[in-house]
């Protein structure tokens, strides 16, 4: 639960620093920043969703909308961060199907 709690922190800063520093098209950023905090919300059970994997294809959904903005970035601090969200959001996907056990 930490651990999640952690990431999810991550992952919603990474993406709120992204969107602070992009001056071109933000529709990925923006993408990025909405799947961080509704991930955020489900981590701290504000949102309830009766799905199974419903958490896994919001991590999904982030370490997408990171990976193309990583893809996009030119400078090396977005694209740093952008990668760091891309790890934890993979390393998390990855740990829920079970694949690192």
């Amino acid at each position: 639960m930490a651990m999640r709690l952690f990431f999810v922190l991550v992952t919603v800063a990474g993406s709120g620093y992204l969107l602070y520093t992009d001056r071109g098209d933000r529709k990925v950023t923006i993408a990025a920043l909405a799947a961080s905090s509704f991930g955020f919300l489900l981590q701290l059970n504000m949102i309830s969703l009766h799905m199974r994997y419903a958490r896994t294809v919001v991590w999904a959904a982030i370490a997408v909308c990171a990976g193309m903005v990583w893809m996009r970035e030119n400078a090396k601090t977005p694209a740093t961060v952008a990668a760091g969200m891309v790890f934890v959001s993979a390393l998390t996907v990855a740990l829920s199907l079970r694949m690192l056990h």
